[in-house]
C-alpha cells in the first residue's frame, strides 16, 4: 500500500510539473516588453545653475518622442530616451556615457548642453561606437570630436566672427574678455582674439574664471582699468546675470556682448534690470511653417514659447529617429555604426529648419543672429 501511494504522489507530482510546463510556454512565446523598445539614452544639467538648458532640451525631446510613437515609432518598435542629470560636469558625464555605452548598450547618446561635457564623453563613443549627438554644443573642438560625434546647433567659430564684426561696426577697437575657463569658454576666447586681432582690433586684457565664481568684481575693475571701450563675457547664464548685476553696482558702463548662453532665463533672473542693455547672439531663429508648426504643440504642452535649446533638441531627436528608421528598414541591426552611417545621409526639416551634416558631423547652413535685451527681453538686432 505505501508502494501505491509513493507511486500516487509521484505520478500527481510530475503531472503537476508538467501542466506548469505547458501553460508557461505561450508566456514564453510571447516578445518581452524590452523586444518592443528602442532604447537611448540622454545626458543633460537638469539641476543646478544650468538645469535651464537640460530642461528645455528634454522638452524638444519628449514632444518630439510623442509624435514619433503615435506614428507607430521605428518599425512597431516605442522609442524611449532615459535621461540623466550630468550637472555640466565633465566626470558625471563620463560615468553617464559610461553606463549607456557599456551596460545599456544604447546605439545612440543625446547631450550634452556644455562643451566640456560633451568633449569629455566624445572618447567613450567613438571607443564603443555609439552615436553621441549634441543640440547644445557649441564649441569649436566639437568639430573634431571625433566620427561617432555629431551636433545640431552651429559652431562656435561663427559666433566669435560675429561678435567680432558687430564690436568694429560700433567702432569697439580696444576691448577685454572676461571668460569662462573651461572648453566652451577657452574656445570662444581664442577664437575671438583671433578673428578680432586679425581685423586690426586690439585685446587690451584677458581674464579668466572658474564655473563656481560668484563675485567678478575685481575682474571687472581689472577690465576698466585697462581702458577698453568693451567687453567680451562668454560665461554660462547665471555667471553672466551676476557679473552683469555686479558690473551695474560698480557704475561700468561701456558695452558688454555676451555668448549665446547669454539667452537663457537664468541670466535674467540673476542680472534682473542690469541686463537691459547687454548684447550677444544665439542661433538665428527659423521662421518656416514647420517652427511654427513646433511652437504651437510645444506651447499647448508646456505653456511656454520654446527657445533654440528646445527646438535643436526637437529636431535632433527626429533626425535620430530618421536615422534609425534607415538603418531597421535595411535589415541591418540598430547599432551605433550603423546609425552613424545613416546619420551621414539623412536630413530633416524641423524647428530649426534643415538639418543636415557634413563628414565631420557639424550641421550644416545654421547661423547665429544678434540680440540686444531690453526691458528684461531679448530684442533682434538687424
Amino acid at each position: 500500500m505505501k508502494r501505491l501511494v509513493y507511486l500516487f504522489n509521484r505520478s500527481a507530482i510530475l503531472f503537476s510539473v508538467l501542466l506548469l510546463i505547458v501553460f508557461s510556454l505561450p508566456a514564453c512565446s510571447k516578445k518581452q516588453p524590452q523586444d518592443n523598445i528602442i532604447k537611448l539614452g540622454a545626458s543633460f544639467p537638469l539641476s543646478g545653475d544650468n538645469a535651464s538648458y537640460g530642461n528645455d532640451a528634454r522638452q524638444g525631446i519628449e514632444l518630439a518622442l510623442d509624435e514619433i510613437n503615435a506614428s507607430g515609432g521605428i518599425k512597431g518598435k516605442k522609442v524611449v530616451v532615459d535621461f540623466e542629470d550630468d550637472v555640466v560636469d565633465p566626470q558625471k558625464g563620463v560615468s553617464i556615457m559610461l553606463k549607456f555605452a557599456t551596460a545599456a548598450k544604447v546605439p545612440v547618446v543625446i547631450g550634452s548642453a556644455g562643451t566640456g561635457v560633451t568633449l569629455a564623453m566624445a572618447p567613450i563613443a567613438n571607443k564603443e561606437k555609439v552615436v553621441l549627438i549634441s543640440p547644445i554644443s557649441s564649441g569649436a573642438a566639437v568639430t573634431e570630436a571625433g566620427p561617432f560625434v555629431f551636433r545640431t546647433c552651429p559652431s562656435d567659430a561663427a559666433q566669435a566672427e560675429i561678435v567680432v564684426d558687430w564690436m568694429l561696426e560700433k567702432n569697439l577697437k580696444n576691448v577685454g574678455v572676461l571668460y569662462v575657463n573651461n572648453a566652451w569658454g577657452v574656445g570662444l576666447q581664442k577664437a575671438f582674439k583671433k578673428y578680432f586681432e586679425a581685423k586690426g582690433g586690439k585685446v587690451l586684457i584677458e581674464e579668466g574664471t572658474e564655473e563656481t565664481v560668484t563675485d567678478y568684481r575685481s575682474q571687472l575693475t581689472k577690465l576698466v582699468s585697462a581702458k577698453c571701450d568693451a567687453v567680451y563675457i562668454p560665461t554660462y547664464s547665471k555667471q553672466g546675470g551676476r557679473i552683469l548685476r555686479q558690473a551695474k553696482e560698480l557704475g561700468i558702463s561701456i558695452p558688454i556682448f555676451g555668448g549665446d548662453t547669454w539667452g537663457a532665463q537664468e541670466l535674467l533672473d540673476a542680472a534682473g534690470s542690469a541686463s537691459d542693455g547687454a548684447f550677444f547672439v544665439v542661433p538665428e531663429k527659423y521662421e518656416g511653417k514647420e517652427y511654427k508648426d513646433f511652437a504651437k504643440k510645444y506651447e499647448a504642452k508646456y505653456h511656454t514659447i520654446p527657445n533654440f535649446n528646445a527646438s535643436s533638441s526637437y529636431d535632433c531627436m527626429h533626425i535620430v529617429a530618421i536615422a534609425i528608421s534607415k538603418v531597421a528598414e535595411s535589415g541591418l541591426p540598430v547599432t551605433g555604426d550603423n546609425v552613424r552611417k545613416s546619420l551621414q545621409e539623412s536630413s530633416f526639416v524641423g524647428a530649426t529648419g534643415l538639418t543636415k551634416f557634413d563628414q565631420n558631423g557639424d550641421v550644416l547652413g545654421k547661423v547665429f543672429g544678434r540680440r540686444e535685451i531690453r526691458d528684461g527681453m531679448a530684442k533682434s538686432i538687424q
